[in-house]
């Protein structure tokens, strides 16, 4: 029989210590870094005034069974070795726990796998460049929360909730901001799902995903907020982390090398008369098409073309061949404007510069002029013979105009 006077070993004082869920959390807080006497309460959710002696008391415990001390300076509690030992321990039957209780995701990648932790502290540090230390220590407070609130139906894009919340009470904003999940709530996509046909549906969506990536991800911090207060305005925000709304194309070097195999397939050779020089054209335009949010502009449409041009009856059923594709090619998608940039002399930035012709053969420019003008004079002709103009068209007048 135990005696009256027989002291308690001190395992077992270390035992009963760690018997009470409060001072496990106290414990558990410490390991992570000192704390005042204040600190400590609050994150507690102890009010000062009505819990003050039962929190005096815990603490006392838990310094007399050597897992926790005052530090140096006697305003902060600090874990001892011995503490460290013991919480170390507590996190591995913990862990083992939660092995029994067998508690799945249900991921991103449509699958159901077993929780771990360590996936956590890998997206940390992948995703938001966290250092590893502080992305375990991050992923153990999920987990810990995680076991608490005893959620019945774990998600990927719950568990991503969870660790932001984390990283804001810890003030780790920038942090929190990278691992932001872009896209529509399930409500929105109801509504669309409700009110929408399918193609909208699927583009919306497509479109929600990428204006959020640019506010986020893509802009910087000040530009995205002007934008969003109306400070400043940028275009065809879903198509920015994309490619340009619009693009000029120069023909000069197409025409004198043939296109890329990369555009085409296959390399091509420079065109040889004006329908080849057309169809270059065209599958520059379709190329660049899917690339391209708004407009494709071809400035100097007319000039560039006239080393080619041989005669007028050629040109004529040539560029209405050309403008009928091109309609075709701008019904493929809505809000895409192809423009053609016509001159009506030749512009001085030109005078002196040298034309690639049928077969990439140099020419000046001063020599096709009167070509230039004949050629925007079959293009507008074709043009009023169409029933509607399939492209944009930018004429631009000489000085004796």
């Amino acid at each position: 029989m135990w005696g009256a006077e027989l002291r308690t070993p001190p395992n077992l004082r270390v035992v009963k210590a760690l018997a009470s869920p409060i001072r496990a959390q106290i414990l558990d807080l410490l390991a992570r870094g000192p704390m005042s006497y204040t600190e400590l309460m609050r994150s507690l959710g102890l009010s000062p005034d009505r819990d003050a002696g039962k929190f005096a008391y815990h603490l006392k415990t838990l310094v007399k069974a050597g897992l926790i001390r005052t530090g140096r300076d006697g305003g902060r509690y600090e874990i001892t070795d011995l503490g460290r030992l013991a919480h170390g321990m507590m996190e591995g039957l913990e862990e083992r726990m939660a092995r029994r209780r067998r508690m799945v995701v249900r991921t991103s990648r449509l699958a159901i796998e077993e929780f771990d932790k360590s996936r956590i502290a890998e997206s940390l540090v992948r995703e938001a460049d966290v250092p590893s230390e502080l992305a375990a220590r991050i992923a153990a407070e999920v987990e810990e929360k995680l076991s608490m609130i005893r959620v019945k139906y774990l998600t990927a894009p719950l568990i991503r909730e969870l660790v932001n919340a984390v990283l804001l009470e810890k003030g780790l904003e920038e942090y929190r901001h990278k691992m932001t999940r872009v896209g529509l709530p399930v409500y929105d996509v109801s509504q669309l799902l409700s009110s929408s046909p399918t193609w909208a549906v699927r583009e919306e969506a497509c479109d929600k995903v990428l204006e959020e990536y640019a506010l986020i991800g893509v802009l910087y911090r000040d530009v995205a907020d002007a934008h969003l207060s109306g400070s400043l305005h940028i275009e065809d925000l879903r198509h920015w982390a994309l490619g340009p709304s619009a693009i000029c194309h120069d023909l000069r070097p197409l025409f004198s090398s043939g296109l890329p195999p990369s555009w085409t397939g296959f390399r091509t050779k420079p065109p040889r008369d004006l329908g080849e020089a057309l169809t270059v054209v065209k599958l520059t335009l379709s190329s660049c098409y899917c690339e391209v949010r708004t407009e494709q502009v071809l400035p100097f449409f007319n000039v560039f073309l006239a080393p080619f041009l041989r005669d007028r009856e050629e040109a004529s059923r040539e560029l209405r061949r050309f403008l009928l594709e091109l309609a075709g090619l701008g019904s493929m998608g809505k809000g895409h404007v192809i423009t053609l940039g016509v001159e009506l002399a030749v512009p001085d930035l030109l005078r002196e510069a040298v034309l690639p012709g049928p077969g990439g053969k140099p020419t000046s420019c001063e020599e096709v002029g009167e070509k230039a003008l004949e050629l925007a004079d079959v293009l507008l002709e074709v043009l009023r013979n169409l029933v509607l103009p399939p492209v944009g068209l930018v004429i631009r007048a000489g000085p004796g105009f």
